[in-house]
């Protein structure tokens, strides 16, 4: 058992951060393109929630932990990002209207949840709320997922039910957009229910190094065609099921790599991914600007400046995930 929270530690950490490598990357794709980690990144997080997802029956209980642990981290986040928006508009703009504006636009976004959609049913209102889409969407994922579960315990029936959800989500999202990324959140009951049948089946303990090898020649000739890109916050990828191939395979070799990782710096992110996320977000959203302007005081080279940008929303994110953490749990003991 430790062992294995050992290596879905690792996997998670590895796993965020290449969502902040994918967010931040965009100037360097010229030297180096890093984007094929979208069709990866996401694929690991929705394999380890099926992985891990152990009750068998759906209850009042579950959604309660879940909305405790998804959703109030959320709220809180978009509380934030409100708040350092209104500054932000204050500042710049010392307009009334426009800050009023900008408040009404951040609760709509937020109540609405889209990650990259920036529709509401069929009204375009021009924004969205980002990349923590996310918690909202896995939220919605794991109770659908817990009620299929509870419904039937046949793993092919569960598959079954599983994709046709996902192919519903894909087709309607190419008409309407739903709240809280639902759409998002079926998309990815595929990957869920995968991860559920191999751990049930105890599948990875089957995988040799012929396995690894060939995932890597699989992961590496779906980045050179451009194959290696699954747009989960659009419930979308253009090539499937050829994606979803080069995902699973990209994902084999995170846990591999988990594997071999020694607990350590990379682990302590991975348990604390969903605060590396939720600051990740808040810095990308509202502190862009403030680094942009930073970065270019020490490089004109827009390439430097990306890779110090980079490092530097890694750093916050991380760094601000830890201190949140030790601040929590110091607080939980004086409360004792």
């Amino acid at each position: 058992m430790e062992d294995r929270i050992k290596w879905i530690d690792n996997a998670k950490g590895l796993a965020i951060l290449m969502v902040i490598i994918g967010h931040t990357c965009g100037d360097v794709v010229d030297i180096i393109d890093l984007r094929f980690v979208y069709g990866v990144h996401l694929v690991v997080f929705f394999l380890i929630s099926g992985y891990t997802f152990n009750i068998s029956k759906y209850s009042k209980n579950y959604l309660i932990k879940k909305l405790k642990k998804l959703m109030m981290p959320y709220a809180v986040t978009c509380l934030a990002v409100c708040i350092m928006d209104l500054i932000n508009n204050y500042i710049d703009n010392k307009d009334s209207n426009v800050v009023t504006r900008s408040i009404v636009i951040d609760i709509i976004r937020s109540a609405w949840a889209s990650g990259s959609d920036t529709r509401i049913f069929f009204w375009d209102i021009g924004t969205k709320i980002g990349a923590i889409w996310f918690l909202p969407a896995l939220f919605i994922a794991l109770l659908v997922f817990a009620t299929i579960v509870s419904w039937k315990e046949n793993d092919y029936i569960i598959a079954i039910v599983c994709f046709f959800l996902g192919g519903v989500a894909h087709y309607s999202a190419e008409v309407f957009w739903l709240p809280l990324s639902i759409q998002a959140a079926l998309y990815s009951l595929p990957y869920i229910c995968i991860g559920y049948i191999v751990r049930k089946h105890n599948a990875l303990c089957g995988v040799q190094r012929i396995h690894y090898i060939g995932a890597c020649f699989v992961l590496i000739w779906g980045i050179k065609h451009g194959y290696c890109f699954v747009n989960f916050a659009k419930a979308t990828s253009a090539y499937f099921p050829i994606s979803m191939i080069i995902g699973l395979s990209g994902a084999l070799i995170v846990f591999g790599v988990s594997n071999i990782i020694r607990p350590g710096v990379i682990s302590r992110i991975g348990r604390l991914s969903l605060y590396v996320l939720c600051f990740h977000l808040f810095c990308l959203n509202t502190l862009g600007k403030y680094i942009s302007k930073f970065v270019w005081r020490f490089s004109s080279d827009i390439h430097v400046n990306t890779i110090m940008f980079m490092i530097f929303h890694i750093v916050f994110a991380t760094v601000g995930a830890m201190v949140y953490n030790f601040s929590k749990v110091c607080l939980s003991r004086n409360l004792r």
